[in-house]
Formats: structure tokens, C-alpha cells, sequence
């Protein structure tokens, strides 16, 4: 379903903590975006809830998403460091567990947009 992700448009980074409620929406919005040149990498900052397990049936099924595991909580902002060093994208995009993408050109949006701005 998506093409090779060595050289992603975007990276999207995601931080998770505790999320398990709010997940599954965050994920299914980014992945049914219209752009397909995209990574989705994800954090688990130490949760102690079931988002864990939903990432991972999540990366099952989709191969640009990856999911790396914190297993001491080190917060918002370490995370994100983190996340930032994985990226690979051309341009990065944050967004929190809690929440999505209320349309399904966002990210390519952004994109084109992030093209035409430099």
C-alpha cells in the first residue's frame, strides 16, 4: 500500500503516553491520509495502559510505521528529541496521541505548502 520509505516527504512523529483511548483514532487519521510518502514513527514513553499493544498491531500492518519503546518515562520533550533524530523525512510534523487529523489532505497540505514556502 505505500511506497518505499527511505526518502519519506514527511515524518510524522508520535509520542505516546497512556494514550489507549485516543489512539486508534490518531493512528487511523494519519494513515488514511491521501499521501502516501510518509513514515509514522512512534515512541512509547513508558506506558502502563494497552497503547503499546495498538501501536504494535498498528506497525503489523503498515510498513512505514515503526514503533521504539522508552521504558522509563522521560516526558514530552526528551521524547521528542528522540523522535527528531530518528526522522528522515524532507520536513517533520508532530502530533500527540490525542490527537488526529480532521481531514485526509493534511499532510499533503503541509506539504505542498512546506514546498512552495521553503
Amino acid at each position: 500500500m505505500f511506497l518505499d520509505n527511505k526518502n519519506p516527504k514527511i515524518s510524522v512523529l508520535l509520542t505516546i503516553y497512556n494514550n489507549q483511548a485516543t489512539i486508534e483514532k490518531c493512528l487511523n487519521s494519519i494513515i488514511n491520509q491521501d499521501m502516501d510518502e510518509f513514515e509514522l514513527i512512534c515512541i512509547d514513553d513508558g506506558s502502563r495502559d494497552r497503547s503499546l499493544d495498538i501501536l504494535l498491531i498498528f506497525a503489523e500492518k503498515y510498513d512505514n510505521i515503526s514503533v521504539h519503546i522508552q521504558e522509563e518515562h522521560l516526558g514530552i520533550a526528551k521524547t521528542r528529541n528522540n523522535l527528531l533524530n530518528m526522522a528522515s523525512g524532507q520536513f517533520v510534523v508532530f502530533i500527540d496521541a490525542k490527537d488526529w487529523y480532521p481531514a485526509k489532505d493534511i499532510l499533503s497540505t503541509l506539504y505542498k505548502n512546506a514546498q512552495k514556502k521553503k
